[in-house]
């Protein structure tokens, strides 16, 4: 299945929203979590962190917080995006060592026929390289995945689309896992077309104190997600999202072993 596994490994990126600063590009507000749960058992190698001690998991639910807060985590929705524009710089790990890339996010972006929320990799531009991951966001804490279109500016290029689109409803408890399956749909520059299942789970496995390039940051959300891609090709990958400053760490993320951020988000 054409990148298929790219987009196994990614696409939790945009269903997290890529949680960052409000648009005064201060911290969102947060009540900091003290809960941890057992991690899913997984094959990626963790990094080293430092868990807060487990406790009994939190009481409060969704009927009894507003509904921009998360249940579990205590964060607003709206404060979580960052502004339209940002970006930021993360640090990626090949077969060969370390280099830099930017990430970025733009909304009310014309694609595919729609207006969608845009979350970048590399560059937003066709000619360039870079891969692009397109959803809305209906209401607080859900997030509906269209599709993603990839390309180098070198003769490669591939649209990707869900049928129907992938819808992440992310006010989980720890231990909790939401679920769903769909059919990826993928037409590349030649508008040849290949299409098969993919199913997929996100669980929330706890809360963690966690170091990357970009410096130390406690209490972050550590979730664990498994894809089943055409071509029976499954994937595994942990992600580690701060409330201050996004996603902090993918590993391992398709063909690189770990992402991870190295700059603070800007606009």
């Amino acid at each position: 299945m054409v990148a298929a596994k790219r987009l196994g490994m990614l696409v939790t990126v945009l269903a997290l929203g890529f949680a960052a600063c409000g648009d005064d590009g201060g911290a969102a507000t947060t009540t900091t979590p003290t809960t941890t749960t057992t991690a899913t058992t997984t094959t990626t190698a963790a990094p080293t962190t430092t868990a807060p001690p487990a406790t009994t998991a939190p009481a409060t639910t969704a009927t009894n917080v507003p509904p921009d807060i998360h249940p579990a985590w205590g964060v607003s929705w709206e404060g979580v995006w960052p502004s339209d524009g940002s970006t930021a710089l993360v640090r990626v790990e090949g077969p060969e060592g370390f280099v830099e890339a930017t990430v970025g996010v733009d909304y009310g972006v014309e694609w595919d026929g729609g207006v969608w929320d845009r979350i970048w990799l590399g560059s937003p531009d066709p000619a360039e390289f870079g891969v692009s991951f397109y959803g809305q966001r209906p209401e607080p804490w859900v997030v509906v995945v269209w599709g993603a279109h990839t390309h180098s500016g070198g003769g490669f290029e591939v649209m990707e689309r869900f049928d129907p689109p992938l819808v992440f409803d992310l006010r989980m408890m720890p231990g909790e896992e939401v679920s769903g399956a769909t059919t990826l749909v993928a037409t590349d520059l030649n508008g040849e077309v290949e299409e098969g299942p993919y199913a997929w789970s996100l669980s929330l496995v706890g809360f963690e104190d966690l170091e990357v390039a970009a410096g130390r940051f406690p209490d972050t959300v550590h979730l664990h997600a498994v894809v089943e891609e055409p071509g029976g090709y499954t994937a595994e990958t942990d992600v580690w999202i701060d409330a201050a400053q996004a996603l902090i760490r993918l590993a391992p993320a398709h063909m690189w072993r770990s992402l991870e951020l190295a700059g603070p988000w800007s606009e």
